[in-house]
């Protein structure tokens, strides 16, 4: 063999191998962008709730009347750069904290007030919507001496009828943010 034909055998060798390597990386590059993208992980930090108080009040029922209702307040930050806002249900899921079990509850009964817009680097006061379970009685004047009695009586009634209740959490499922709503209400043993 001549060194010319040498040359070219080696110069073919050489491009027959770059065409491959380039096929290999271009094949292993459509693979790998083909891939199913896992979710984000839920952001639990971008906006925090802390416990405000809880009350009762009417709420319309299904046939047109009224019912009493749990209202959880709490005071939400938004601890982002950006205005945080929801409307749609959809896009929700809240859902009630179980602390013995340590697990969640998916309860259709839960809702919050919609919609929500809270400023960047700002604060909203937020109520969580609970069937209230037969407590009926009426809320007196805030500033009444019966209004303490009324009180103690409601969180009686919410700790040993909902015991096991230990806060909510809210899932935003378009921008992946987890809202935990602490249970401020309840007596530590």
């Amino acid at each position: 063999m001549t060194p010319w034909q040498r040359i070219l055998l080696r110069s073919a060798g050489a491009g027959a191998g770059a065409i491959l390597a380039t096929g290999l990386l271009l094949s292993a590059a459509v693979w790998y962008s083909g891939r199913p993208k896992h979710p984000a992980p839920w952001n639990a930090n971008a906006i925090r709730a802390t416990y405000d108080g809880v009350r009762t009040g009417p709420t319309l029922d299904d046939k047109g009347g009224t019912k009493q209702e749990l209202w959880f307040y709490y005071v939400v930050t938004n601890t982002t750069d950006l205005d945080y806002k929801f409307d749609q249900a959809d896009q929700l899921t809240l859902m009630g904290k179980l602390e013995t079990e340590r697990s969640l509850l998916n309860a259709d009964y839960l809702t919050i007030d919609r919609p929500v817009f809270i400023p960047s680097k700002q604060s909203v006061r937020l109520k969580v919507h609970m069937p209230s379970n037969d407590f009926k009685e009426a809320e007196p004047d805030y500033h009444s001496p019966e209004h303490k009695q009324y009180h103690d009586k409601l969180l009686q009634h919410i700790n040993s009828n909902f015991d096991d209740l230990d806060g909510f959490v809210l899932y935003d499922n378009t921008n992946r943010y987890q809202i935990n709503f602490p249970g401020g209400w309840k007596k530590r043993k």
